[in-house]
């Protein structure tokens, strides 16, 4: 028997502490379950539910075997039998019934039932046997049971001829952004099935992609155009499992570094080494803030013309995966021979694997200088011109405060910041992308030498590195790159600088796209960012300044099943607006947006109308939350009036609501639909493959 501890897993209705010990539960794992990936679910009493990552060190076969402790957290331990057949052609289940005895063989055939997926209560001799229905059967297989002498039962799965299909199939395809994403279908076979995609109009010939023999059932795969040619990649759905470690289990303890150093220091330094090793950064940048947000970014010192170059910085100083390569060779390589547990997250997770190396290298390093910085640095960069960069670059990184991060605060003070952000329902979104971070490293500390990693290789430098990654990387040449000195500059929806890359000389030039005063900052356009793609599958996108392909899908299919589209638009906005009409927290917001509409009805400048004494709204959040309050009430009020712009589309379009009458900022959306409505009204179907969406100056408040 193998102890696994905690297995983190508690009842989605409350929390783990509301478990009262009841008696062990026991599964057995099918041969279709990959450790460290899959996920079983198992009833524990009255109806509650655990939901465990199958341990990396389990196989199929075994039995998992939960057992409650007192502090309300589950154990689970690995019970392998002492003979086991070859999990290649089978899989075992348990039975709830007491064991036959040895030598005693039972055999049946059970056959998938038309119906969802999950658990299957089978009579035998009146005992019951339960079965988890393997996430590959398909209704119509068989499941061929065979009992051993141990009292183990095992299935076969037999899939019908419908499940053996490996010919050319119609799929659905969606579109985000430049991407076409399709799921490879459960009874596809690698390596043999094609995949009908019709990705234009009707008449156009279908795009046939053979499924590649490394995807499984499930996967995603990312098809893109460039230059003349088709690219594809695999993405596994690894967000799900990775997850777990906050929305599902106990909390973590994390630890963030920070040094007090002085930031404007540190960019002179930064800037002076760059220029050394090959970058020509100018000297009228340097590090500060300016109102209303007083964030610190990059101001220039003397004044800037139009068209002037601000930095120009080689690709070698790139924080890159080519620089990752050449300086962390067998950590970068570990990492990336994960791909079983990373899926198609292996070269992101490489990448912020290295840099918390760096972090973590730099943080001791700092803690063992006896002796001036500027010193340290002469003795140790030799003829290496880059490690000062980097170096440089790691302190500048961990001189800053990460403490107001939503990601951890989500850690930190989950149940103030879902009371702070209520009844938006963006907390869930927050403890799912820290759990993935934390989880994600729980994943490399498992399969990956400490010696490799590093001593001190803690969550807190991790999650240090994916939010730098996450907030400033560059995707630039095919890869994605943080850029010392550039990382630096703030984003504005009115930039006032802008970046290109230059392919000749493998550099990344930032120019001036305006003249600056002296003490002003410069601000550059980070982009819009694609939804993601698997969220995409599973819920509706509203978003004011864009039509989403989610919601232009879900119309289409509800003109497809006989429902009405404007009806159904209606339905979800007016059901989601009630939580944000009702919240107490929102009414001296909402009480503004009535002022500013009285005053001009296309307005949604709702922050112009409060009052400047702040009596309209409380502050409440105290330590890391401090200064929240107005961040989380901009996000629940950009929420309620991209759902009153939608609200607003149905009213136009049914006639009650005239177009002078609804918020300007959501016109050129408004327009796309309005537009698709009438072409559903009369028994088509569209689509938007043209760039509807606005300038961010315009959907300010809206989102």
């Amino acid at each position: 028997m193998a102890e696994c501890g905690p297995c983190g897993a508690a009842d989605p209705a409350g929390p783990p502490a509301a478990l009262q010990p009841t008696e062990p539960v026991a599964i057995v794992l099918p041969d279709c379950i990959t450790p460290g990936l899959s996920k079983v679910e198992v009833d524990v009493k009255d109806g509650e539910r655990l939901q465990l990552l199958v341990p990396k060190q389990a196989r199929p076969g075994d039995r998992l075997v939960f057992t409650p402790k007192n502090s309300g957290a589950w154990g689970c331990s690995i019970l392998r039998p002492e003979s086991q057949s070859d999990p290649g052609a089978s899989s075992a289940y348990s039975g709830s019934g007491a064991a036959p005895a040895r030598g005693r063989r039972r055999q049946l055939e059970v056959r998938v039932p038309e119906a969802k997926q999950g658990e299957l209560e089978v009579d035998v001799g009146g005992e019951t046997l339960t079965l988890a229905v393997p996430e590959c059967a398909r209704p119509g297989d068989r499941l061929r049971l065979t009992e051993d002498e141990h009292g183990q039962w095992h299935c076969q799965l037999e899939q019908s001829q419908k499940g053996r299909s490996t010919g050319s199939r119609g799929c659905r395809p969606h579109v985000v952004g430049d991407e076409i994403f399709v799921e490879v279908p459960p009874d596809a076979k690698p390596g043999e099935t094609r995949l009908r995609l019709s990705v234009g109009q009707a008449n156009e010939h279908p795009l046939v992609v053979m499924v590649p023999e490394n995807a499984i059932p499930g996967d995603e795969l990312a098809l893109s155009r460039k230059d003349g040619r088709w690219n594809l990649r695999i993405i596994r759905e690894t967000e799900g499992s990775l997850n777990c470690a906050v929305s599902m289990g106990p909390r973590r303890n994390v630890t963030l570094c920070r040094v007090n150093t002085d930031p404007h220091e540190i960019f002179q330094r930064l800037a002076t080494a760059a220029n050394a090793a090959g970058a020509q950064c100018s000297p009228k940048l340097a590090r500060g803030a300016t109102p209303p947000l007083d964030a610190l970014g990059v101001i220039v010192t003397a004044p800037v013309e139009e068209g002037e170059e601000l930095a120009r910085i080689p690709s070698s100083l790139h924080l890159s995966t080519e620089g990752y390569k050449e300086r962390m060779p067998e950590l970068y390589a570990a990492v990336m021979q994960l791909k079983r547990y990373l899926g198609g997250r292996a070269a992101e997770a490489a990448q912020a694997a290295c840099l918390a190396r760096l972090l973590q290298e730099t943080w001791a390093r700092m803690q063992e200088e006896n002796e001036d910085a500027v010193e340290v640095e002469s003795k140790r960069a030799g003829s290496d011109l880059v490690e000062p960069v980097w170096d440089l670059f790691a302190r500048n990184v961990l001189s800053e405060d990460w403490d107001s991060h939503p990601y951890w605060c989500s850690i930190e003070e989950p149940v103030a910041v879902n009371e702070l952000l209520a009844p938006s329902r963006e907390q869930e979104y927050l403890a799912t992308m820290a759990g993935d971070v934390m989880a994600m490293h729980d994943r490399l500390v498992a399969h990956i030498d400490s010696r490799i990693l590093g001593p001190n290789f803690h969550v807190g430098f991790f999650l240090q590195a994916r939010l730098c990654i996450l907030t400033r990387v560059f995707q630039m040449n095919g890869d994605s790159a943080l850029v010392p000195l550039n990382d630096c500059f703030n984003h504005s929806s009115d930039p006032g600088a802008t970046w290109e890359w230059d392919a000749e000389r493998n550099h990344m030039v930032m120019i001036a796209k305006r003249g600056h005063a002296p003490g002003e900052q410069v601000f550059i356009s980070y982009g819009r960012r694609h939804f993601p793609a698997k969220l995409a599958k599973t819920v509706i996108h509203l978003e004011s300044g864009i039509v989403q392909d989610s919601l232009i899908r879900a119309l289409n299919r509800c003109r497809e099943e006989g429902y009405d589209p404007e009806a159904f638009l209606r339905k979800i906005c007016e059901h989601c607006l009630q939580a944000y009409d009702q919240s107490e927290s929102l009414q001296p917001a909402l009480a503004a947006l009535r002022r500013a509409r009285a005053k001009d009805p296309k307005s949604s400048a709702w922050w112009a109308e409060l009052s400047g004494d702040g009596s309209e709204h409380t502050l409440c959040g105290e330590g890391a939350l401090a200064g929240w309050e107005e961040h989380a009430l901009r996000v629940k009020m950009s929420e309620y009036l991209c759902l009153t712009a939608h609200l607003e589309v149905v009213d136009l379009v049914s006639g009650r609501l005239a177009e002078e009458q609804c918020l300007d900022g959501a016109k050129s959306a408004r327009g796309v639909l309005a537009e698709g409505f009438d072409i559903l009204r009369n028994g088509g179907y569209f689509s938007c493959n043209l760039d509807c969406s606005i300038p961010d100056s315009m959907i300010r408040g809206l989102t």
